[in-house]
C-alpha cells in the first residue's frame, strides 16, 4: 500500500524488467539476517575507569549502532527506468 501511494504521488512509471539475468541480480542482492548477542556483561578494563586493574589485559567497548545505515540509501532517489547493465 504504502509502495503504492509513493507511486501514486510522484507519478512514476516503473518499467518491468524482463531480462532474467538481471532479475536474478536483484533476487540476489536482498540481504536480511539475525543479529545475536550471547554475552550479556562486558567489563572493560582502562587506566581512565577508577576501577582500572592493572594486571589484567587492557579490554576497551566500542558501541556501534548500525541500524541507521539504510536511512542513507533513501536519500537518493531510485532508479524508474531505462534499466541496463
Amino acid at each position: 500500500m504504502t509502495l503504492q501511494m509513493a507511486l501514486k504521488i510522484t507519478d512514476v512509471e516503473l518499467d518491468f524488467i524482463t531480462d532474467p539475468d538481471m532479475y536474478l541480480m536483484f533476487e540476489s542482492g536482498y540481504r536480511g539476517g539475525l543479529s545475536y548477542v550471547c554475552q550479556r556483561h562486558a567489563r572493560a578494563n582502562y587506566p581512565a575507569l577508577p576501577d582500572y586493574r592493572p594486571d589484567e589485559p587492557t579490554l576497551y567497548h566500542a558501541y556501534r549502532d548500525c541500524n541507521s545505515l539504510y536511512a542513507m540509501c533513501q536519500m537518493y532517489s531510485l532508479p524508474a527506468g531505462n534499466y541496463v547493465f
